[in-house]
Order: structure tokens, then C-alpha cells, then sequence
């Protein structure tokens, strides 16, 4: 018997990770300002001239649920071509 993946488990797991990834750098953005965007960038050997936007929760809320619809339609998508291959 083949293995196979559970459509609902791995777009809900994949949902949280992604999610929960959001969460974390946007809770790193609250805390650190436009500072650490900046840092990340020149780790990168990124410029640019664009500025971080004021800390909202409802911008926080609506990442961090978009990050998990992402996730899940990933997930999901992942999980059904995985047992059909």
C-alpha cells in the first residue's frame, strides 16, 4: 500500500507554518521598526528607498490569515498531486 497524505492535515499544518512564519516577522517589525527591515535588506545587499508603514493590528490579522490561506492551498495542492503521482 502506497503512502499518502491527508488533504485536510497538510493544508492546515502547511497554513500554520506559513502563518505562524508571518506572525513572527511581523511581531519582529513591531518591535524593531523600520531598523530592522533596513538590516534584513543590507544583509541581503538590498537598497531601496521605501519606508516601513506604522505597526497596525488589523494589518498583523490580515497577514497572518492570508499566510495561512496561502498556506493551505499549498498544502492542499501538495497533499492531492502527491497521491495521484
Amino acid at each position: 500500500m502506497a503512502a499518502t497524505f491527508d488533504i485536510r492535515k497538510s493544508a492546515v499544518t502547511l497554513g500554520l507554518i506559513f502563518s505562524i512564519c508571518m506572525l513572527v516577522w511581523d511581531l519582529l517589525v513591531a518591535v524593531g521598526g523600520s531598523g530592522f527591515v533596513n538590516w534584513v535588506m543590507e544583509e541581503h545587499f538590498i537598497s531601496t528607498p521605501l519606508a516601513t508603514a506604522p505597526f497596525s493590528l488589523l494589518t498583523l490579522i490580515m497577514g497572518f490569515i492570508r499566510a495561512f490561506i496561502i498556506g493551505g492551498i499549498i498544502g492542499a495542492g501538495f497533499a492531492y498531486v502527491y497521491d495521484k503521482v
